[in-house]
């Protein structure tokens, strides 16, 4: 019986993507053990992993039980309130742009009107530029709303996708029209059309 790892290009493989990965985790390893260093260690320089002395006292002094060694004063970092925020904007600007990536893509695919691709050229274009050249007129947009330090400030600009569209518009574009047409016939509006064929058929 041949195993899996006979081949030689396997190995290599094998190899390849066991280097590749832990060069990925290196820094995630460095970070933890640094973690557990003294200042004075840490400022040391090196690139040993394992520190030379385990000190505990970075941990109570990040999170405000010990005051801190330098300043005789106690950090007032709010891990909790920067981790929720963290969560909550990724989750919100997940959740809202496959909404209306897959709203868009079911409209550029699956409905005909007029100038439709030419509409999609252009939206598929914003691809390319770069989003330094959006970052001064996004702000001063955001400014001129009043969005400055909210949530909607961060999630807002984040929503809309043009590769998300397009990813969805190729996959909808394979779906038979012929289901199209016997929702329809059924009685479907496109709203129901795209609840409960389109999208639940672009979950992969």
């Amino acid at each position: 019986m041949k195993l899996p790892f006979d081949s030689t290009s396997t190995r290599v493989r094998f190899v390849a993507m066991g280097l590749l990965g832990f060069m990925l985790a290196m820094p995630f390893v460095w970070m933890v053990g640094a973690s557990f260093k003294s200042r004075a260690e840490i400022e040391a320089g090196g690139v040993h992993v394992v520190p030379e002395k385990v000190h505990a006292q970075n941990y109570p002094i990040l999170f405000g039980q010990l005051p801190e060694p330098v300043t005789g004063e106690k950090l007032e970092l709010k891990f909790g309130r920067w981790f929720f925020n963290s969560i909550f904007i990724a989750f919100s600007n997940t959740l809202i742009q496959v909404l209306t990536s897959a709203l868009a893509a079911f409209a550029f695919a699956r409905l005909e009107w007029r100038g439709r691709d030419s509409v999609f050229l252009l939206y598929l274009a914003t691809m390319m530029i770069p989003g330094l050249t959006l970052m001064i007129p996004n702000f001063q947009v955001m400014v001129w709303l009043g969005f400055l330090n909210t949530y909607h400030g961060l999630i807002i600009p984040a929503s809309f996708s043009a590769f998300g569209t397009f990813l969805l518009r190729q996959f909808m574009l394979g779906i038979p029209r012929a289901l199209d047409e016997a929702a329809y016939i059924d009685g479907a509006s496109k709203w129901q059309t795209f609840l409960l064929l389109e999208f639940p058929s672009a979950l992969p």
